[in-house]
């Protein structure tokens, strides 16, 4: 009974506050001219709903003073995503008049928003008029929402925070022309190395610069960032720099990762970075990876191991 009484004072304060204000506030038309509206405004300093924002709310819809649809009903309140203008209906766009706090009262044409509200129409005439009665009472921004989404993401990938994530892809952005140029000096070198070697079944580093920290060891869980390019002619394959994005695998588990990366971990401590030389048998083969890779292509790869885990 009391959630009855409680259900019942709330729908009564939202009707008695939209009624009160309908003296001061003017109705207006839309550009289209499908609807009439009333805003009633909470905070003028709040901007209006926007593509990506999202919105909770509640929904009242009326037909001849009769509810077809109240939301309070409900035990949660309506999500609404806000697409951009190509993707969004009549529904949907009606919310880019308001902001966070305001109420707003729309008249339509049942055949304007037939498609959108079918559920609710049975035994509604094309030209009847439907009330929408919306309530904002929260919104989430594109921004908040992107922050939000970092922020999990960062936290799936070990980092502390979205800030310490964003921090990296700065400096790893900032890195990734500096590392192919690297590779690019290298390579010379390289090849004169590979017609000298018979050695076609181990990674040779060539160079490393440590860091002191944990030693790397078979099952552990990597993150790294890496540069793959042909010796031959010094095409880049992969530039994990470039994506700002860690890759995680289980060293010496994940076969989807040349047995190169694998090899070439195990010689780093977290932190390292490292240049490598990889042959065609821990690559991509006699077959290579056509038309990118060619047969017994010969690979070299820089490596920054950036975190290990358990």
């Amino acid at each position: 009974m009391k959630n009855c009484i409680g259900f019942k004072f709330s729908v009564l304060i939202l009707l008695i506050a939209m009624v009160a204000c309908s003296s001061e506030v003017a109705w207006q038309t839309t550009e289209d001219g499908v609807f009439e509206y009333q805003r009633y405004i909470n905070d003028a300093n709040l901007p209006t709903l926007e593509y990506g924002d999202s919105v909770s709310l509640h929904c009242i819809l009326k037909h001849q003073n009769k509810e077809l649809f109240n939301s309070y009903q409900q035990t949660e309140l309506l999500q609404i995503f806000i697409p951009s203008r190509m993707h969004r209906n009549k529904i949907e766009d009606l919310l880019t008049f308001v902001a966070e706090g305001d109420s707003l009262v729309a008249k339509v044409r049942y055949k304007e928003v037939k498609h959108e509200l079918e559920a609710f129409g049975k035994g509604v005439n094309m030209e009847d008029e439907i009330e929408i009665h919306y309530k904002i009472v929260k919104v989430k921004t594109k921004a908040e929402i992107k922050a939000d989404q970092e922020t999990r993401y960062a936290l799936k990938k070990g980092f502390e925070s979205r800030e310490e994530m964003l921090e990296e892809r700065a400096y790893v952005l900032e890195k990734t022309k500096w590392i192919e140029d690297t590779l690019g000096h290298y390579q010379n070198d390289f090849k004169i190395i590979i017609s000298k070697s018979s050695i076609l079944d181990e990674v040779k580093a060539y160079t490393v610069q440590k860091s002191g920290g944990e030693q790397a060891k078979q099952g552990q869980k990597a993150s790294i960032y890496y540069v793959l390019m042909l010796v031959e002619n010094g095409k880049v394959l992969d530039n994990a720099y470039n994506r700002a994005d860690r890759l995680e695998f289980r060293i010496g588990q994940d076969s989807t990762i040349i047995k190169g990366l694998h090899q070439a971990i195990l010689t780093l401590s977290k932190g390292d970075k490292g240049t490598f030389l990889i042959p065609p048998t821990l690559a991509y083969g006699e077959e290579g990876s056509l038309p990118v890779v060619p047969s017994n292509a010969w690979l070299m790869a820089y490596v920054e191991l950036v975190e290990l885990r358990n």
